[in-house]
């Protein structure tokens, strides 16, 4: 079995490894990855909660409750992708002025 460990500087792939041999110990909690979870840079999940097995997080997600098996979640706090859409949408509208219709680009004429 082979396991990578990637991401940006300062993401935390030090601190994991450290805690592998027990270089130090964690303060408290505990976080259970299942096998096959993809997680974005950056993403951040709070001491005793699951992530399922093949479940994805969203690059700068912050996890506060348990992530089900093959879920994919996003956003701060991370929740379902269909309800962090919602929001992302809904808080495009408002940024528009409250316009209906799809949000658009930055470049897209009037």
């Amino acid at each position: 079995m082979k396991v990578a460990i990637v991401g940006p500087t300062g993401a935390g792939k030090s601190t994991m490894l450290g805690l592998l041999p027990r270089f130090f110990d964690p303060t408290s909690g505990s976080v259970t990855i299942e096998d096959f979870v993809v997680l974005g840079p950056r993403t951040g999940i709070i001491p005793h909660v699951t992530v399922g097995k093949g479940a994805m997080l969203a690059s700068r997600s912050t996890v506060y409750e348990d992530v089900p098996a093959g879920a994919v979640w996003g956003g701060f706090p991370a929740k379902p992708k269909r309800q962090w859409l919602r929001e992302v949408v809904a808080l495009e509208r408002l940024a528009a002025g409250g316009r209906r219709g799809k949000p658009r680009g930055r470049n897209a004429k009037s």
